[in-house]
């Protein structure tokens, strides 16, 4: 752990980097997650050198995507490598990793990578990696915007905002359907995965919310009936342990019917209130190309903090 340590200690492409002296270190934070991996089991594949580690990489299910699929799927989780290690080395330790994972029996791999991080970027595209989309992590400082009121919620006749109820679960499925069939996210732009398969993850992500994946969920209702809502998730114990005081906006979906009535900004509004007397921070990942999401955030006094890529691999035939 120690060669491991240190070069964890050493990266610049770490998450929630830009939280970097506000109270809280995400270096020690990425040290505990990849200290809990391998304690837990996680495949760790190692880059020596003459006894030196020079690379690392944490291979890991991906059960819930596994499941929504029907495949056996995986995440590169983190892939390090020090900066001495020829490109040549760099694409040999990449494929030893993609052979690993199908010797290990995965049908298909997630990278990400800080869009940044060109040296990574590059090794993964040359081993056969696609580029799905990028992400831009969009963050609200509660002291450097403070939160508005709900006024806007009086704009829309017949607006009600409350939380999910496990009644309300196949409605919301419909909706996510709706509301993510013509999406644009890493699923939908992999020619392998069908347009419908691909929304069934949003569906499955509505039923896993309820279930105590998410900590607010939020659904407005217009003369009673679902049209949107936001899910949102607290700090989480790692985070706080390490000084992080960082909220999250995992997702909103909004029933087409209801678009353009300003629901996008309502359901951020609540989330922001929801979650402001715990946390300085919150951040929310949109796509690159989701122009309508950025500028809901940009009203409401949010910043791109960070940027990343996606990347797919599908392994054997």
């Amino acid at each position: 752990m120690t060669g491991i340590a240190g070069m964890a200690e050493r990266s610049a492409f770490i998450p929630c980097r830009y939280l970097k002296g506000f109270g809280g270190n995400p270096g020690d934070l990425r040290l505990e997650q990849i200290r809990s991996k391998l304690d837990g089991g996680s495949r760790t594949i190692i880059l020596e050198e003459r006894g030196v580690i020079k690379g690392f990489a944490v291979l890991e299910d991906l059960p819930w995507d596994s499941a929504v699929f029907g495949k056996h799927m995986g995440t590169i989780w983190c892939l390090e490598l020090d900066p001495e290690v020829s490109p040549g080395d760099g694409r040999g330790f990449s494929s030893f990793i993609i052979e690993t994972a199908a010797k290990d029996g995965y049908e298909f791999l997630l990278a990400k990578a800080h869009t940044d991080n060109v040296r990574t970027v590059h090794l993964l595209e040359g081993c056969g990696f696609m580029l799905v989309d990028t992400l831009l992590d969009y963050v609200w400082d509660r002291e450097g915007s403070p939160a508005a009121g709900l006024s806007g919620a009086a704009e829309i006749d017949g607006l009600e905002l409350g939380e999910a109820c496990p009644g309300d679960e196949e409605k919301l499925r419909q909706v996510a359907g709706k509301a993510f069939l013509h999406h644009f996210g890493r699923y939908h732009s992999d020619p392998r995965i069908p347009r419908d398969l691909a929304c069934g993850f949003y569906r499955e992500w509505v039923s896993a919310s309820l279930k105590g994946y998410a900590d607010h969920f939020v659904v407005a209702r217009i003369k009673g009936e679902i049209a949107g809502y936001s899910i949102w998730k607290k700090q989480a114990n790692l985070e706080k342990r390490h000084g992080l005081s960082l909220g999250h906006y995992s997702i909103a979906g909004i029933d087409p019917g209801f678009s353009g009535r300003g629901l996008f900004s309502v359901l951020t509004m609540k989330g922001m209130s929801l979650l402001r007397d715990e946390v300085r921070f919150v951040e929310g990942p949109t796509h690159i190309n989701n122009y309508p999401v950025q500028r809901g955030y940009a009203k409401l006094g949010w910043k791109i903090a960070d940027a990343r890529h996606s990347f797919h691999k599908w392994l054997g035939k």
